[in-house]
């Protein structure tokens, strides 16, 4: 199975283009400082964890949410 794409690609401060979930995982991983860190722990277990096509676009959906909710979208 492939690995969801972001289409178009999220760009984030400072400086991050986000095109896979692998490339999201990173990205959480990086942020030390956010405001709700249980919302960072649950997108990461969810993109860590997501297998199925369903998964991996209910894990993508999180990770966005997450990060225009902290306001890292550009």
């Amino acid at each position: 199975m492939a690995e969801f794409v972001f289409d178009p690609p999220l760009l984030l401060a400072p400086d991050a283009t986000i095109r896979t979930l692998s490339e999201a995982m990173d990205y959480v991983r990086g942020c030390a400082t956010v405001r709700r860190p249980h919302m960072q722990a649950g997108v990461l277990r969810a993109l860590s964890a997501a297998r199925s096509d369903d998964q991996q676009r209910l894990a993508a959906k999180g990770f966005r949410l997450w990060v225009e909710t902290e306001g890292f979208i550009c």
